[in-house]
């Protein structure tokens, strides 16, 4: 039941996170559009999906539910309803964005992620 939620709350809020990779060796936390020789490749839709996924997953039933075994299937059956048809596409966000998504993940009380997903994740990856 508590998985549904999760996906409804994907759907509505049409969550996508993209950005650079952690390997932009110049550590110009600046450079948040990530474009040039020290960017690296950029993730997928799928791969900033499964990292906001991740989190939301993880404080939902592991913290707030303490269900710890549902995190991974809730990851796995979210990623596809997050990406849809652009999972193998490069991510629309920056790491700014998606790395704000995540960290308004974490702050969030239990009681708010039960009702909707930050502001900072809504559309995130949308095109």
């Amino acid at each position: 039941m508590a998985r549904t939620l999760v996906l409804a709350m994907l759907g509505a809020a049409a969550i996508g996170i993209s950005g650079c990779s952690d390997s932009d060796s110049g550590g110009d936390d600046d450079d948040d559009d990530c474009e040039g020789s020290g960017c690296g490749s950029a993730p997928t839709v799928a791969e900033d999906c499964e990292t906001i996924m991740g989190v939301l997953c993880g404080r939902l039933f592991d913290e707030c539910l303490s269900s710890p075994a549902d995190v991974d299937p809730c990851v796995a059956d979210g990623v596809p309803y997050c990406c849809t048809t652009r999972c193998d596409e490069p991510s629309p966000a920056t790491r700014r964005e998606v790395e704000t998504c995540t960290n308004d993940l974490r702050a969030a009380s239990c009681d708010g992620l039960a009702n909707e997903v930050p502001a900072s994740c809504v559309g995130v990856l949308a095109p």
